[in-house]
C-alpha cells in the first residue's frame, strides 16, 4: 500500500476536485438568492422545512452534475462544499462568501499539485515497474 500519491492521480485528482467545487459553487451561488428570500419571508417551522428542502434540492443538483461530468468519486465532496455553504452563509454578501470558500479550495489543489507533482515528483506503480524493467542489471 502507498501512502503517498503518484504525481498523475495528483493530476487527475486536482482537475476531478476542481469540477466537483465549481458544480457546488455555481449550484450554491444560483440558490443563495432564493435561500436568502426564504429567510426575509418565512419563520419558525416554515423557515427550517423550506431551508432543510432547498439544502436537499441544492446537494441532489450538486451530485448530479458532477456525475454528469464524471467525477463520481468528488460527489460526495461537492454535495458537502454546497451545503457547507448555503448552512454557513452568514448574511454577508453570499458571493463574497463563495469567493472566499473557492479560494481555499483552489489553494490546496494547488499545494498539493505544487508538491506531488513540481517539489516531489512520485512515480505510480506502473511505472515503477517500466523504470525496474528497464534499469540494467
Amino acid at each position: 500500500m502507498e501512502i503517498r500519491d503518484s504525481s498523475e492521480h495528483t493530476k487527475t485528482f486536482s482537475v476531478q476536485r476542481l469540477k466537483a467545487n465549481l458544480a457546488a459553487f455555481s449550484t450554491a451561488l444560483l440558490l443563495m438568492p432564493l435561500q436568502i428570500f426564504i429567510h426575509n419571508r418565512f419563520e419558525g417551522t416554515a423557515l427550517a422545512l423550506l431551508d432543510l428542502a432547498l439544502i436537499l434540492l441544492a446537494a441532489l443538483i450538486a451530485l448530479s452534475i458532477v456525475e454528469r461530468l464524471r467525477c463520481g468519486g468528488m460527489s460526495g465532496l461537492s454535495a458537502v462544499y454546497c451545503i457547507i455553504m448555503l448552512i454557513f452563509y452568514n448574511g454577508d454578501d453570499p458571493y463574497l462568501y463563495a469567493l472566499l470558500r473557492a479560494s481555499q479550495t483552489l489553494m490546496g489543489v494547488a499545494v498539493a499539485y505544487l508538491v506531488n507533482v513540481l517539489l516531489l515528483p512520485y512515480p505510480s506503480r506502473k511505472q515503477k515497474k517500466e523504470l525496474q524493467k528497464n534499469e540494467c542489471v
